[in-house]
């Protein structure tokens, strides 16, 4: 509230009613879709991270081409991902179902 106050002040004229009650919901708003896209672009983030790292456990390092097309994939590529890697031996087989996945 107090930064309200501090922009009210720094406005030509004060805000009144529906002035204020706008203003506080489109600020209510702005944060709380930027607090939506913050934890949706966190998750996704997460995604990836975690399957990068469950293939380059399983095969080994991965090219920077291979890690640019797994960090590419939508969050539902990388969930089928996520299980079919459990079956790969090598970058390979990586590379193959990128091929026929992506």
């Amino acid at each position: 509230m107090r930064q309200i106050e501090q922009e009210e002040n720094t406005m030509s004229l004060p805000m009144i009613g529906l002035e204020k009650e706008g203003y506080l919901r489109g600020h209510a708003d702005g944060h709380a879709d930027g607090h939506a896209k913050g934890h949706a672009k966190g998750h996704a983030e997460g995604q990836q991270q975690l399957v990068l790292r469950l293939l380059k456990r399983k095969v080994g390092p991965l090219s920077d081409a291979l890690e640019a097309q797994v960090v590419a994939l939508s969050p539902s590529l990388l969930l089928s991902l996520s299980e079919a890697l459990l079956d790969f031996t090598t970058s390979a087989d990586l590379q193959a179902w990128l091929q026929e996945h992506a």
